[in-house]
Formats: structure tokens, C-alpha cells, sequence
């Protein structure tokens, strides 16, 4: 398999899916999911700057799929949609009812409903050894997101890797999920040909401009938090100080730069993933996306959490697998970050399962593109806007509505406005009707939610004070 730095795609063997009936030796899968990575901050994407090259080389041996949501915009209804195969409205495990300005988020998130299956399960179900390497702490095993697998090893981005490098060694067939978290913030220095001298000044706190001394982070080492500048809604005011955060290009240019310094990082850790996977499975399945994106000023917003904009939605997916796929295609199809888990089940010869994206290599429609954030208590009492409302994404073809709960109705043509700026409801009225009719049955109704307590963990991603 050729997959690594400086190799190009291998030989087209012409285009569709793996055959889906039972090998004699089951294929290994290798599930990576790297927290927090936008999609059009990847070189693999066409980022301006080189922070993917081993996701463009996994791409060049594989399928890449141009545009893809996920069903929510934080890590935990994020990592439950890839595990489950359904979006949130379905899994159940997002913020659930009841919460107070107080414990917020702590004390009041929903776990995955029970009578789920989770896609660890459907391996371990068909033999596999079942292993998950994270760095989130939410993806601890005592929270129940990682239901199903058999061994869970927590960690930093280098203390997981190395554990799920001592992993690939087994007789039996693997399912290895992988979680990596350098793009999540706090931001930290990582080496990258596009500092300067300016930056590495700034990033020590040396010279930094205006409100950009918020999100020093005191080290060893050096870190960037955007979380720490007041996230802006409708007021662009934080009602815990009063103070409207300025943040100018220059400012948001050099956050960027950071973080994509932390892609870089995230995409050598890959390169050590699949260096060992080659090694020991060449004949296996990878998949490689991200639980949610980030935002960089667009909507006045900064971080990720309690929105369905674009920004904030849009996430890579790259395929592959030894067999008969043109190497180096591209899906333009919109899917669902959701739908990785049954195309998995399925690339693995177990079978096919509901929402799998095996249709769609083929040729077939996907259907409509669908997200949803609830209300964060905690956010909406210290943060003003756009937080205090649970938001639904509803989309068919390029054109996506986004529904408040307190009876917003925005339009957006993605084709022409794929950051979600413009609002088109008033020029377009019937494309509003429509959508708003077909979303109202789209949507599963809140049922009953069993909370878990992750305050801890929540505390350490900045996502509670």
C-alpha cells in the first residue's frame, strides 16, 4: 500500500467499492479521528499551507470525499455519531434538559441510548479485536462512549499513537480506533516552516498585539486558548466582564498560523500510524476524519460548540483499502461524517448496514444533510447570542437552513456562500417553506436522558471554567 510521505497514488483498478462479501482473512480497519481539524485548513484539502502531506498521500492511494458535516459540533454527540452511525437526534448523547448556568454542561449530558448498537460491538460481534486509543478524555470507558471495545488506552497524542502502534501487533483481525488531539485548543508551539520570527516572539508573549495577551496560556510550554477570549454572539459582549473582544485579520491570521502548526503535528503522528499499519496490516482498511471543526472569526465566533454553521461542521474524510478503487478520486456527493461506521462495517465484508456511503462510491444519491446543537446552560448564562438556542441544520443539495428553537429561519446557498454569511430567507421564501417542512419530520424528538457526569473532563478541554 502506498501511503506514506513522497508516494503517489498506486495503480486505478477502476472505480467502486471493495467487494462486501466475507474474505477468508477479515481485513483490519484502523479508525482515525483527529479532534478539531477543519477540513479546509488540510493541504489535503487545498490549504494553502503544507500541514497534511500524509493525509494528501493517503488521499492519492485512496478516495477522498470533498464535502462532509458532521452531525454536531463538539466531541461528544460528535465521537457518538461516528460510533453509532446515526446523528444525534437519534443516539441520544448531547446535552441533555435540565442543566443550570452553574453545572452546565457537567452534570447534564445524555449518554448513548442503550439499545444502540455502537460499530465496536458489530466488530467485536464478527471476531475482531476491539481497540480504541484516545486523547480526549471524554472518550474515557466509565463515560460509555466507547462501548464495545475490548482494550481502551487514554493518553497524551504520544502516548497514544505508541500504544496503538504496540496494537497492530495481534494475530487477530483489528479494529483500532485512534483519537488525536493536537488541533484542539489550548494551542501549542509546534515547529512549522511558516513562523517567523515576529510569531515566535508573539507566541512567548513578547510584543503580542492587543487582545491576543488573553490567550497566552503561561507555560513551559507556550499555549493558545481561544476559548479564553469572549466568545461573541448576537451582543458581541461577555456578560461575565463586559468586555467586546477586538480581534482584528492580523490577529485571526496569527491564531490560524498556530493551529496549524498543531494539523502539522497531528499529520506526523498519522504518518508514525500508518507507517506501523502498512507494516503490519497491508492488506487492511483505513479511515481518517474528525469529530467537528473550529471556527477563525467567522460569525464573530471563535472555538467550536453550541452552533451549525459551516465552519464549524465541515470535516475531511479519506477512504482506504486494498481492492478495486480508483486511487486518487474524489467524491463531490455532501454526506454525513455519521455514515463512516456502516461504510466500515460493510468495506469489511459484515455486511450492509443503513447510512453506509458504499451507494454513494457507486453513484447513488445520498439524501439530506442534517445537524443539531442543544442549549448549554452553562454557555448560555456566560455567554451572550447564539448560545442561549438550540440550532438545527437542515440541507438538501447546496442549499442548507439553519432553524433556531426560538423560531430563527436562515438560508444559505452553500455554493456560493460556503461559510454560512449571507442569509437568503427573505429573497427566497418558498425554498424556506420547503425545507423548514421537510426538516419538521426529519428530526427525532427528545426522549428520555440517563446524564453522565464528565465534569472533569469537560474542565480540561475548556469547555467549563
Amino acid at each position: 500500500m502506498l501511503w506514506l510521505f513522497g508516494c503517489t497514488g498506486g495503480s486505478p483498478s477502476g472505480p467502486g467499492p471493495a467487494p462486501t462479501e466475507p474474505a477468508a482473512s477479515p481485513p483490519s480497519v484502523l479508525f482515525v479521528v483527529i479532534d478539531t481539524l477543519r477540513a479546509d485548513h488540510t493541504s489535503a484539502y487545498g490549504h494553502e499551507r503544507r500541514t497534511t502531506p500524509q493525509l494528501e498521500a493517503l488521499a492519492a492511494a485512496g478516495i477522498r470525499f470533498a464535502d462532509v458535516t458532521s452531525p454536531a459540533s463538539w466531541t461528544w454527540p460528535g465521537h457518538a455519531s461516528l460510533f453509532t452511525g446515526v446523528t444525534p437526534d437519534v443516539h441520544g448523547a448531547h446535552h441533555a434538559a435540565g442543566g443550570t448556568e452553574h453545572s452546565g454542561s457537567s452534570k447534564h449530558v445524555a449518554g448513548i441510548d442503550p439499545s444502540l448498537p455502537t460499530v465496536a460491538e458489530r466488530f467485536a460481534e464478527a471476531g475482531y479485536r476491539t481497540v480504541a486509543a484516545y486523547a480526549n478524555q471524554l472518550l474515557r470507558p466509565d463515560y460509555g462512549l466507547t462501548r464495545g471495545f475490548g482494550e481502551v488506552f487514554g493518553g497524551t497524542d504520544e502516548e497514544v499513537v505508541a500504544a496503538a502502534r504496540s496494537a497492530m501487533v495481534s494475530p487477530e483481525p483489528l479494529f483500532l480506533f485512534v483519537n488525536l488531539m493536537a488541533p484542539h485548543t489550548p494551542y501549542r508551539e509546534q515547529p512549522a516552516p511558516w513562523w517567523t520570527a515576529q510569531d515566535a516572539d508573539w507566541i512567548r508573549g513578547v510584543g503580542t498585539p492587543g487582545a491576543l495577551e488573553n490567550l497566552l496560556v503561561p507555560g513551559p510550554p507556550p499555549a493558545v486558548q481561544p476559548a479564553a477570549i469572549p466568545m461573541l454572539g448576537a451582543a458581541g459582549r461577555n456578560p461575565e466582564t463586559g468586555q467586546v473582544a477586538e480581534l482584528t485579520p492580523e490577529h485571526l491570521a496569527w491564531i490560524e498560523k498556530v493551529y496549524d502548526g498543531e494539523v502539522l503535528r497531528a499529520d506526523v503522528d498519522l504518518n508514525a500510524l500508518l507507517t506501523a499499519w502498512t507494516a503490519s496490516h497491508p492488506e487492511g482498511i483505513v479511515a481518517v476524519t474528525s469529530d467537528h471543526a473550529e471556527y477563525f472569526g467567522e460569525r464573530g465566533l471563535l472555538n467550536h460548540h453550541s452552533t451549525v454553521y459551516d465552519p464549524v461542521l465541515r470535516v475531511p474524510l479519506v477512504l482506504a483499502w486494498p481492492g478495486e478503487l480508483e486511487a486518487g478520486s474524489v467524491v463531490e456527493t455532501a454526506v454525513g461524517s455519521h455514515q463512516i461506521a456502516p461504510t466500515l462495517v460493510e468495506l469489511a465484508g459484515l455486511g450492509r448496514t443503513e447510512g453506509s456511503l458504499v451507494p454513494v462510491l457507486d453513484g447513488a444519491d445520498n439524501g439530506p444533510i442534517k445537524a443539531q446543537a442543544w442549549v448549554d446552560a452553562y454557555r448560555s448564562a456566560h455567554y451572550s447570542g447564539a448560545f442561549g438556542v438550540g440550532w438545527k441544520l437542515y440541507r438538501e443539495g447546496d442549499l442548507a437552513l439553519v432553524l433556531g428553537d426560538d423560531g430563527t429561519l436562515q438560508l444559505f446557498d452553500l455554493a456560493t456562500d460556503r461559510d454560512m454569511l449571507l442569509d437568503r430567507a427573505a429573497d427566497r421564501p418558498e425554498d424556506v417553506a420547503r425545507l423548514a417542512a421537510a426538516a419538521s419530520d426529519a428530526f427525532v424528538a427528545d426522549g428520555e436522558t440517563v446524564a453522565v457526569e464528565v465534569e472533569e473532563a469537560l474542565r480540561a478541554l475548556g469547555y467549563i471554567e
